[in-house]
């Protein structure tokens, strides 16, 4: 059994490394930055995978089988879970990031602000869940039944759940203002992963609690995985496609059309700048101004043109 329990961590594994890949060729094809994040959380994720893997082999298999944990010493057994909490605090700083990408230029910013909210309590949650564990490893039983205690476990599902549904609420606001179906197909479907994180997640603290678990040490988040994974190369297959295109390319805007919208030489100077695919903050260090009054332009921009996509921006000023 313990065999076959590290034939799925190898499966969960090597899904992930073609996830990655779909992403990297994704970036290439479409030139959005944005990408870049979503790959480095991807990233992020094959490293945590192959962490609880090679714990899981090194407790159960390389030990001998019933042996559990028990193979492992527990000055190792700390080393594993400092570093499996720092890979998943840098997961939910990615989010944060990720999260503030995704907001709409002039639109509302709640949906995001919770994200990030949400993302950065969970980086404080797991930096206590570290204290503690270092605590009681110097020998503090005070702090070991903190950590083991119910409501701490439910707390820490509570708070991760929350923070994936409402990362998932900004990706699926995100993917209604896209227009290239490669990328709106991509916030559409990890939208959708990030909201069914949340009733697996509380599904899994119950069957924790109940005792059941004939899967153990197998996961349900295992499943919302195997989804992100799949959508990475559902989203670089439709890049594929005809129609997709290979990212907005603005070299000038017509004169006559500059002066059908009002738009003004600072104006201009955004649309070429954001057609090159730069952020607002890279944006604001090109112009010498602050991302605020970057926000300023990119809203007056979007209102003149009538867009409500940086997809859509490019277009309409390229006719």
């Amino acid at each position: 059994m313990q065999h076959l329990i590290l034939a799925f961590y190898v499966f969960f594994f090597s899904t992930g490394f073609m996830g990655a890949a779909a992403l990297v060729f994704l970036r290439i094809r479409s030139g959005e930055r944005l990408l870049g994040l979503f790959l480095a959380f991807q990233i992020l994720f094959v490293l945590g995978l192959a962490l609880v893997g090679v714990y899981f082999y090194m407790g159960n298999v390389l030990h001998g089988e019933g042996r559990g944990v028990r193979g492992i010493g527990p000055g190792l057994e700390l080393a594993f879970g400092l570093v499996s909490s720092l890979v998943n605090g840098s997961i939910y700083l990615l989010a944060v990031a990720i999260a503030r990408r995704l907001e709409p230029a002039g639109g509302s910013k709640g949906p995001g602000l919770a994200a990030q909210g949400l993302a950065a309590l969970v980086v404080v949650e797991t930096a206590a869940s570290v204290g503690l564990a270092v605590v009681e490893f110097r020998g503090s039983a005070a702090a070991g039944s903190v950590l083991s205690s119910p409501e701490w476990h439910l707390g820490g599902y509570l708070l991760t759940g929350l923070a994936i549904a409402a990362f998932g609420f900004v990706a699926l606001g995100a993917s209604a203002r896209e227009e290239r179906p490669s990328i709106k197909t991509l916030l559409r479907g990890y939208g959708i992963c990030a909201l069914a994180f949340a009733p697996l997640g509380f599904a899994e603290w119950g069957l924790n609690q109940a005792g059941v678990q004939p899967w153990k040490p197998l996961s349900l988040d295992y499943l919302f995985y195997l989804g992100w994974n799949a959508v990475a190369l559902v989203g670089f297959a439709r890049s594929l496609k005809r129609g997709d295109g290979a990212g907005p390319v603005l070299g000038t805007v017509p004169e006559e059309t500059a002066k059908a919208l009002g738009l003004t030489a600072r104006e201009l100077d955004m649309a070429l700048l954001i057609a090159r695919g730069l952020a607002n903050k890279e944006i604001a260090a090109e112009l010498g101004i602050s991302a605020a009054t970057v926000r300023t332009h990119i809203y007056n921009l979007y209102r003149k043109v009538g867009a409500r996509s940086r997809v859509e921006l490019i277009n309409r000023l390229r006719a």
